[in-house]
This record gives structure tokens, C-alpha cells and sequence, in this order.
């Protein structure tokens, strides 16, 4: 569905001359990543709505995106799978966070180091369409260690004056999201 909406508009940009016909396949495809990314963002604020933490998105966000950037991880087949996928994992992040909350501290305290150790080893992963030089590795790894850096920062933070609502865990879940998402990866590319 996505795919089709994006080649009917960038086609239609196409023949009306609002670009190139070189051009088109370019927008077809930046047109595709944001009306994906507009559903997904849609699905995560109507997810954290209907889980009563109707700011759990923006944590969650904030952390998830740029790490996942630098990381890498799992990409699904499709748009629909990935819509799927991410607002699933964002769904089990709120709700693991609700059932932990009295054990915040502690839980927060085994993501940061499960998270350090699997990023440290795994991370970035490369995709098809996405190799890295050695460079980007190196910059990314970099990247990684500095969110990594603030999250830790921000804990020891929290943890002196004892304040770990529900919104900051989500930072630590989003965390673990990527993990995840890095692991699943991982463990595909072993399997092919």
C-alpha cells in the first residue's frame, strides 16, 4: 500500500513537471520512508494512548531513533512487517516497564550493562543496501558509546535522587529495543 501511494504520487509529480523524470524513482523512494515513518509514528502515539501513558512515545523516541541509526539491527521484508514489528516492540516496552515499575532501578541497571556489552560487540550492523566503511564503524561505535555515556550519566542521576518514574525507564526499554533489534539481526545473518 505504501509503496503504491508513493509511486502514484511521484509519478504524478512526473508528468506534471513538478520534477524530473530522472527524479522520480528518488522521491518514489524518499516518499515511501516518510509515509512509513508517519504511520509508524501514528501507531506509537495511538499505542501509548491506549496503554494510558499517552507521553511514553516521546522517551521512547528520543532514545530509540538515534541509536538505531548508528546501530543498525533487524529490518523487516516490507513496510507493513516493519510497521508491525516496531509498534509491537514499542507495545512490549510500555508494558514491561508498567510491570516493572517497583524494580525500575534495578532493571534500568541490568539494561545499561546488557545494552553495553551487546553494542560494544555486535554493533553497527550493516544492512544490504547500507554498507559501512571502516570509518562509519568507527563513528558509529563512537555515537553509540556517547548516548550510551548519557543514559549511564542520567541514571547515576536518577539513582542519587531516587526518581525513577515511568517516563525515564522508557529511555533504558528503548535501549534494550535496539539490542534487540541488533540481536535479531545478528542471528538472521548467521543463519544465511
Amino acid at each position: 500500500m505504501i509503496e503504491k501511494i508513493a509511486i502514484r504520487l511521484s509519478n504524478a509529480w512526473g508528468e506534471n513537471g513538478v520534477v524530473t523524470t530522472e527524479d522520480v524513482e528518488c522521491y518514489r523512494y524518499g516518499l515511501e520512508l516518510m509515509i512509513s515513518t508517519i504511520f509508524n509514528f501514528i501507531l506509537t502515539v495511538v499505542v501509548s494512548v491506549v496503554l494510558a501513558k499517552p507521553y511514553s512515545f516521546l522517551p521512547f523516541t528520543i532514545v530509540y531513533v538515534p541509536m538505531r541509526l548508528y546501530a543498525g539491527g533487524y529490518h523487516a521484508k516490507n513496510h507493513f512487517r516493519c510497521i508491525l514489528f516496531s509498534t509491537i516492540l514499542f507495545g512490549i516496552t510500555v508494558v514491561e516497564a508498567l510491570i516493572l515499575v517497583e524494580q525500575q532501578k534495578y532493571a534500568c541497571m541490568f539494561i545499561i550493562i546488557i545494552s553495553f556489552v551487546i553494542l560494544r560487540l555486535i554493533a553497527p550492523i550493516e544492512s544490504e543496501n547500507k554498507p559501512l566503511s571502516t570509518e562509519q564503524i568507527v563513528n558509529a561505535k563512537h555515537k553509540i558509546f556517547i548516548i550510551q555515556s548519557i543514559l549511564f550519566i542520567m541514571y547515576i542521576i536518577l539513582y542519587i535522587f531516587n526518581n525513577f518514574t515511568f517516563y525515564f525507564s522508557i529511555c533504558y526499554y528503548a535501549e534494550l529495543s535496539v539490542c534487540i533489534t541488533v540481536l535479531l539481526s545478528k542471528i538472521s545473518r548467521l543463519k544465511h
